[in-house]
C-alpha cells in the first residue's frame, strides 16, 4: 500500500482537527499489553503531535466494549464532534480499533466519512483516506476489515465454548456473584458465602415462612436500614450497575425479595445460561427456556437447606394474601381445602352477641355452586391441628429411636458381616473369571485352543464374570442400606425434632410440617404431612432389619398419609 504520510495535504495548508479514537475489549481477544487504552493514547498523541497539519481536538475512548457493535459511547462522541464541525479527522491505531463489523466498518470508510468530508487515518495499517490509493489498496482495505470481522467471530465462538465447559463443570462465569455470595479470592470461578449478606438471605426465607409477603419483607428490610443488593455491592467496592435502579439510592423491593426466594443458588445449585445473545454481533439479551439452562447441584456451599427452600416454593405457589392491617397471612392461608370438591376453604368472620367467631367455609358452597356447606370453627381447627402435629412429632421421634435401636442389635451386626463375606466371595469369583478370560488369548496363540473353542469359552467366562459383578453390586447396595444411620439419610427428622416441645401453632411450624388440610362436612379433618413416604420407609426398615422380631409400638399415619384427630 502506498505511503499515506504524503505532503500533498499539507501543501494545501489545511489544518485537520483530530479526534483520537481508542478502544479495547477482552471480549474481542485483545492482548492486554499492546491493546491497552493508555498505550494506544500514547502512540496516537505522539503521531498527531509529530505532524503539523494535524491538530488534536479530543481523545475519545471505549474501554471494555466490543468492536462488533458501533453502539459505543466514545464512538458516538466522535460522530457528534464530526457533525458539529469540531473535528474533521479521525485517527485510530488500526482498523480493528475502529470496528470489527465488516459491513458497518466499510460503510463508514467508503460512504459516511467521504460524504461528510472526514479524513480517516489508521496508523498501523498504513491507511490515510486523503492519500492516493492504488487498485490493490481498494482490495486490501475491505480484506483487512473482513479479517477483523472473522477474528471477532472466531473469538466469540471460543469464548462461548469455554463458558459452556465451565458451566458444565459447575464453575461460576458471571461478572458478579449473587447477593449472599462472593467470588473465592483464590478461584474466581468458585463461590463462597459472604456472611454479611447471607444472614439477610436467611432472614428473608424465615420471614416468608412466618407468612410475610414479599412487599412486607422489603419494607421490613428498608425500615431496618439493610442495604439493598445493589447498594451492598457498591459498599464493598464492586463497580456494579443495573438498569433497574430508579431512585438515587436503591431500596429493597418485592421483586428483589422474590428473586432471592426463587433462586436455587442458595441451596448450592449453580444455575446459569438463562440468557444469551443470538450471535457475536447482536448484543440483545434473550431468555432461554429452562430446559437449556445449565443446572449443577452441590456446586458450592448452600445458605438455605433444600427442605426450607422447597417449603418456601410451595408457599409462593399458594394463592395467599396478607391479613388486613397485618404484614402476615393467616395461620392456615392456602392450606385448607374442601374434602369433597377440592376448592379452597375461605375465612368467614361471624358476629354473635357482640363477639366475633371465625369459621372456614367451602368457597364453592359460599358462591352457590354444587357443594355441601362445609364449615369448621377456627378454634376447633387450631386445637385439632396442634394435637395432630404433637402426635406426629412423637411418632417420628419414636421411629428414629427404633431405627437406632435396631441398627445396634447383634443380629443386625451379624447380618452385615454375613453380607460382607458374600461380597468378598463374589468379588473373588469375578476376578477368577477375568483371569481365565485373559488366559484364553495365550492358549489361542499357543495353539492349545481352536478358534471355535476360544469363542465358546470366551462367551462363558464373560457371562459368568458379568453375573458375579452384578451380584457383588447388589450386595454392596444391601450393605450400604443396612449400615446407613439416621444422621445422613433422615435429616428431615430434624424438622420434627426441633418442635418436640410445641405448645402453640405458628405459621412457620404449619408450613414446614403440613402440606394440606382437608375438611369434611362433619368437621372431620385429614392432615397431609410432609415426608409420609419417608415415615413408611422407616417403619419398613425397622421390621426388615429386625428380621421378624417384634418391634416396639410406634405411631403411624393411615395408608393415605393422613392423620385424623
Amino acid at each position: 500500500m502506498s505511503a499515506f504520510f504524503a505532503s500533498s495535504t499539507a501543501s494545501h495548508g489545511q489544518i485537520w482537527d483530530v479526534d483520537i479514537y481508542v478502544r479495547a475489549s477482552r471480549e474481542d481477544g485483545d492482548k492486554e499489553q499492546s491493546e491497552t487504552i493508555s498505550n494506544q493514547i500514547t502512540m496516537l498523541t505522539d503521531f498527531v503531535h509529530g505532524r503539523p497539519e494535524l491538530r488534536l481536538h479530543e481523545i475519545r475512548k471505549d474501554d471494555g466494549i466490543s468492536g462488533v457493535t458501533f453502539d459505543r459511547p466514545g464512538f458516538h462522541a466522535v460522530m457528534d464532534d464530526v457533525r458539529s464541525g469540531a473535528a474533521n479527522c479521525v485517527v485510530v491505531k488500526d482498523l480493528s480499533r475502529f470496528g470489527r463489523d465488516y459491513i458497518e466498518t466499510g460503510k463508514y470508510l467508503e460512504e459516511i466519512f467521504p460524504f461528510m468530508g472526514v479524513r480517516f487515518i489508521a496508523v498501523n495499517d498504513n491507511y490515510d483516506s486523503m492519500a492516493e490509493h492504488s487498485a490493490a489498496d481498494d482490495v486490501v482495505l475491505p480484506f483487512k476489515n473482513l479479517v477483523n470481522d472473522t477474528y471477532a467471530k472466531d473469538i466469540s465462538i471460543k469464548v462461548r465454548s469455554s463458558k459452556a465447559v465451565k458451566r458444565r463443570n459447575g464453575d461460576f462465569v458471571g461478572p458478579f456473584a449473587a447477593y449472599g455470595y462472593c467470588k473465592d479470592p483464590e478461584n474466581k470461578n468458585q463461590l463462597i458465602i459472604d456472611e454479611g449478606a447471607a444472614e439477610t438471605v436467611r432472614q428473608i426465607f424465615s420471614w416468608k415462612l412466618d407468612g410475610m409477603s414479599a412487599q412486607a419483607i422489603a419494607d421490613q428490610l428498608n425500615s431496618k436500614g439493610v442495604l439493598s443488593p445493589m447498594e451492598y455491592k457498591k459498599s464493598i467496592g464492586l463497580n456494579f450497575k443495573t438498569s433497574f435502579k430508579l431512585n438515587k439510592m436503591a431500596k429493597w423491593t418485592a421483586v428483589a425479595v422474590l428473586r432471592i426466594l426463587k433462586n436455587e443458588l442458595y441451596i448450592g445449585t449453580m444455575v446459569q445460561g438463562r440468557e444469551t445473545t443470538p450471535n457475536y454481533k447482536v448484543k440483545t439479551r434473550i431468555y432461554q427456556p429452562p430446559e437449556k439452562w445449565s443446572r449443577i447441584a452441590n456446586a458450592h456451599e448452600p445458605i438455605i437447606s433444600p427442605m426450607i427452600f422447597a417449603r418456601v416454593q410451595y408457599c409462593l405457589s399458594l394463592d395467599t394474601r396478607s391479613a388486613p392491617h397485618s404484614k402476615q397471612v393467616y395461620l392456615f392461608s392456602g392450606l385448607l381445602v374442601c374434602a369433597d370438591c377440592g376448592q379452597p376453604m375461605i375465612r368467614h368472620p361471624v358476629q354473635r352477641k357482640g363477639k366475633e367467631y371465625i369459621y372456614y367455609v367451602c368457597s364453592s358452597a359460599k358462591c352457590g355452586k354444587k357443594c355441601e356447606n362445609h364449615n369448621i370453627r377456627e378454634e376447633y381447627l387450631k386445637e385439632s391441628v396442634l394435637v395432630s402435629i404433637q402426635a406426629r412429632i412423637r411418632s417420628v421421634i419414636d421411629l428414629e429411636n427404633l431405627v437406632r435401636y435396631v441398627d445396634a442389635l447383634p443380629l443386625q451386626q451379624r447380618e452385615i458381616i454375613r453380607l460382607q463375606a458374600q461380597l468378598a466371595q463374589k468379588q473373588e469369583e469375578a476376578e477368577r473369571y477375568k483371569r481365565l478370560f485373559r488366559s484364553l488369548y495365550e492358549r489361542l496363540s499357543e495353539g492349545i485352543l481352536t478358534q471355535n473353542e476360544f469363542l465358546e469359552f470366551k462367551a462363558v467366562y464373560a457371562h459368568r464374570c458379568d453375573e458375579a459383578e452384578r451380584a457383588a453390586g447388589a450386595l454392596q447396595r444391601e450393605i450400604k442400606a443396612a449400615t446407613a444411620g439416621t444422621s445422613g439419610t433422615f435429616r428431615w427428622i430434624e424438622d420434627f425434632r426441633e418442635h418436640r416441645n410445641l405448645t402453640k401453632l405458628t405459621r412457620k411450624v404449619v408450613v414446614m410440617l403440613i402440606k394440606q388440610i382437608k375438611v369434611y362436612k362433619d368437621q372431620r379433618i385429614h392432615i397431609q404431612f410432609y415426608q409420609e413416604n419417608e415415615c413408611r420407609c422407616l417403619a419398613e426398615r425397622i421390621m426388615s432389619a429386625a428380621d421378624g422380631q417384634p418391634a416396639a409400638d410406634y405411631r403411624k399415619g393411615d395408608k393415605d398419609g393422613e392423620d385424623q384427630p
